[in-house]
């Protein structure tokens, strides 16, 4: 040191200026520096240490013998770090709180930052003056602070909610990224105020300003904020329900410093609550009874349709078993449907009889389908009730129509057959005695007459045979197709051998059918392919089936003249023919008829396809699969 503010010399001559002016003496000095709290070296110009305070042997552990004497370069964790200082020191720069790492006695590493400077005499390195100030606890600190920062920040981003926190004056300082998807728009941090959305309504839909918002409201008394409902618009106007948790934070003192909210989206819980209020209006004002049911068939919801339709005012219904409305010889029915239930089956338009309160009995039609809970697992059964009894009695009254119109028809078409006949048989008469007698005209008419009168037979006895194909008989017999094929084979037998015609089939399945019906379809459908062949290619008849559902699709694929789609349904018409050259293709119309008649009386359907004239046909039948009628 100089004279004016003190001095040092190697040989440790020191020297400071006492308040008095007076010098102090070398051994009052040497006792303040060692006993002060500041750890203090000194380093020669080879890097040895020349000497160190005690403050510097306790931060490190080290004795003097095992401190001084030695090269710096031995108690320093980074030597790159220890060879910079060196470097710069020689080049006479001064250290401000350099940042190293020393190696203590017991193994450990102490943060540090040093400040030093170098005292030159005539230009010549003489030593170090450093200052150690151990900065562990102070990094240590800091570190604890950033991985607080990275832990909130990192907990802040993974929560599934938006959240954002403010200053004491509602600016935003920070928010996740669900914030921003929340808000649809990037939020400007110190800019906006309040609330991360642009715009704000409250649940009733009138505008929210900013600052009569919850956040602004937790802020401005200092109390969180709880049981609020709010709209958020988006900038691309979609509308968010949620409800907002705004906290504020306060310092010791009790002063409110910012505050920090939590939106929670309950857009899909609103939608939720107004579909089962739509939901709740539909069923309440069903004309259907519509009831819910635990697994064990008690009665858990009785809508006002339920209520019209038995009887039963709801506090009569609910907690009952539903069994009070079945009638006696239906009990097996709800075991069943709730067996069906319990496997997560559903039941679909099962028609039976339900006993009202009054204990009449009504028809209804009934749609039973399980209800899951969040897990998928069944926990109880809704059940639609509709009351069909005008429909039966519909259906009987058509029933008795048809039965009393297929008699009044079947009479007619035989009552008929007798006068047709006679006209048959007096226009043959007139013809061998009278015919020679009359004109070319005359002789025409008398022809004219006998044709018409073989022709309206046919028809007669066409209408006959359409309506005995719907069969007053339904009872069903196990029928085996190819045997039914065989025997309508034999019936057209001469037709197939004059027209040469090929006929191969599939292995047919056994049925359940109308006695003779089967090989009535097929008779009918190979003589039609028989009769609309082609003139160049004899006749290729193929019979195929195959399961669909609970049906056989039984098929019968020609080769012949084939059909142009728009008169695929035409065909099927009674007395419809698309072919009047009664030369070439001479008929009734009545056989596609009988054909349908007979599927449908089945609970079948028949149909064709074919791709045009000259592209053959496949006429297609369906039968239900025995058990599944």
């Amino acid at each position: 040191m100089d004279s004016q503010h003190g001095h040092a010399t190697m040989n440790g001559h020191i020297t400071l200026p006492s308040p008095a002016g007076e010098q102090l003496s070398e051994a009052s000095l040497r006792d303040f520096i060692e006993a002060a709290s500041i750890s203090l070296h000194s380093v020669g110009a080879d890097g040895t240490i020349l000497w160190a305070n005690q403050a510097e042997l306790d931060l490190l552990g080290y004795s003097r013998e095992e401190y001084i004497g030695h090269n710096i370069t031995q108690f320093h964790a980074d030597g790159p770090v220890i060879d910079d200082i060196l470097y710069r020191l020689t080049k006479g720069e001064t250290l401000r709180s350099y940042p190293a790492r020393l190696l203590c006695k017991d193994g450990s590493i102490r943060h540090v930052a040093i400040d030093s400077s170098v005292r030159f005499e005539n230009g010549e390195f003489v030593h170090t003056r450093c200052i150690t100030r151990d900065v562990t606890a102070e990094l240590a600190a800091a570190q604890k602070l950033r991985d607080a920062e990275k832990w909130y920040r990192e907990l802040i981003d993974a929560l599934p909610v938006a959240v954002y926190t403010t200053n004491a004056s509602g600016h935003i300082t920070d928010y996740n990224a669900e914030a921003a998807r929340f808000a649809g728009r990037d939020v400007e941090r110190g800019k906006d105020r309040w609330c991360v959305s642009q715009r704000l309504y409250r649940a009733d839909g009138t505008i929210l300003p900013h600052d009569e918002c919850p956040m602004a409201v937790a802020l401005k008394t200092g109390q969180p904020v709880r049981g609020v409902e709010a709209i958020a618009e988006r900038p691309d106007g979609t509308r968010v329900y949620f409800m907002p948790y705004p906290t504020p934070l306060k310092d010791d003192a009790g002063t409110v410093v910012g505050g920090i909210n939590v939106l929670v989206d309950i857009t899909h819980r609103k939608q939720n609550e107004e579909a089962r209020a739509r939901l709740a209006a539909i069923v309440e004002s069903s004309d259907d009874a519509v009831i819910s049911k635990n697994l064990n068939g008690v009665i858990q919801s009785w809508n006002s349709g339920a209520q019209r339709i038995f009887g039963y005012t709801p506090d009569e219904a609910i907690g009952k078993p539903v069994t009070m409305l079945i009638p006696e010889g239906h009990d097996n029915e709800e075991p069943s449907i709730l067996a069906r239930i319990r496997r997560g089956e559903r039941v679909e338009h099962y028609e039976t009889i339900r006993q009202r309160k009054n204990g009449s009995v009504i028809d209804i039609s009934l749609t039973v389908s399980p209800v899951f809970d969040e897990r998928g697992r069944v926990i109880g059964a809704s059940k639609i009730a509709r009351d069909i009894s005008d429909r039966k009695r519909a259906e009987a009254e058509l029933r008795r129509a048809n039965a009393d119109l297929e008699q009044l028809a079947y009479s007619a078409t035989h009552d008929l057959q007798e006068p047709i006949r006679n006209i048959s048989v007096y226009a043959e008469v007139m013809n061998r005695r009278y015919g020679p007698t009359l004109d070319e005209r005359g002789q025409e008419s008398l022809a004219f007459i006998g044709d018409s009168a073989k022709h309206m037979n046919s028809l007669v006895k066409g209408l006959l045979a359409y309506l005995q194909s719907g069969g007053a008989d339904n009872t069903l017999e196990n029928v085996d197709p190819e045997a039914a094929l065989a025997d309508a084979l034999a019936n057209l037998g001469a037709r197939i051998q004059e027209t040469e015609a090929s006929v191969t089939n599939e292995h047919l399945p056994g049925i359940q059918m109308r006695a003779g019906q089967m090989e009535q379809l097929f008779q009918n459908l190979i003589a039609n392919a028989l009769k609309y062949r082609r003139d160049d290619e004899a006749p290729r008849i193929h019979i195929g089936v195959e399961r669909a559902g609970a049906e056989w699709k039984f098929s019968v694929k020609d080769n012949g003249i084939g059909i142009y789609p728009q008169y695929k349904d035409r065909i099927f018409g009674i007395f419809k023919r698309l072919h009047k050259n009664d030369d070439k293709y001479p008929g009734t119309g009545i056989g596609l008829a009988i054909c349908q008649r007979i599927v449908e009386r089945q609970g079948g359907r028949i149909w064709v396809e074919s791709d045009g004239e000259g592209q053959g046909s496949t006429f297609y039948f369906t039968v239900p699969i025995s058990g599944h009628r």
